[in-house]
């Protein structure tokens, strides 16, 4: 091979070279490009995924809260309810104590007195008492010119019960409303009530 064909095949192998270095460039360009792509793809793919678990936890933070919230408030709700219950037992019990040993002391019988002043009784007409006082009351009425029938009958704790059958009138000096009237005053005063959408005022 003379000098001349040498630098023909030296050029065409050049060529071939250039054009084989060109071709690997442009496939190693799509290559990264697809690749960059393709990162893209994922990575926007991730966020969505992403995206969307964080929302769905706040979601299910945002329900566990207000439903923990809702518990809360029911259960000081019901301590609340619990304690006004028991301060209204123990106003009960106690004025009920009270008043048991109100009966055994003087002034019962000034607080039965009273009583008759409040009413106009009939001879028809008869007064039920427990059985402990019937003769305090047969003394009383004795007192005050007055011949009714003294009955015996229950009392929680004392006083007495007016009956006229034929004039149809009742009138009642029970001391066990005295603690209905206390427990009654404590809900409408005690100023501790509780409403829905409030704790306690």
């Amino acid at each position: 091979m003379d000098n001349s064909e040498k630098q023909i095949m030296d050029e065409i192998k050049q060529d071939m070279t250039d054009h084989s270095d060109l071709v690997i460039s442009k496939v190693n360009d799509e290559i990264d490009s697809m690749r960059t792509n393709q990162m893209n793809f994922y990575k926007q793919g991730l966020k969505k995924e992403t995206d969307a678990y964080l929302e769905k936890e706040i979601s299910d933070l945002k329900i566990y809260s207000a439903m923990k919230a809702s518990q809360d408030k029911l259960k000081a709700k019901k301590s609340l309810l619990s304690l006004r219950h028991q301060y209204a037992q123990e106003i009960e019990d106690t004025a009920e104590q009270q008043l048991k040993d109100f009966t055994k002391t003087p002034a019962y019988r000034t607080f039965l007195e009273n009583g008759l002043k409040h009413m106009q009784a009939s001879d028809n007409g008869y007064f039920a008492v427990r059985s402990e006082d019937e003769a305090l009351m047969k003394d009383i009425l004795k007192a005050n010119g007055m011949n009714n029938e003294v009955k015996t009958r229950f009392f929680a704790i004392g006083g007495f019960l007016y009956v006229d059958e034929q004039n149809a009138m009742e009138y009642s000096c029970d001391l066990t409303e005295r603690i209905r009237e206390a427990t009654d005053w404590f809900h409408g005063h005690s100023g501790f009530s509780i409403a829905e959408g409030e704790s306690s005022k």
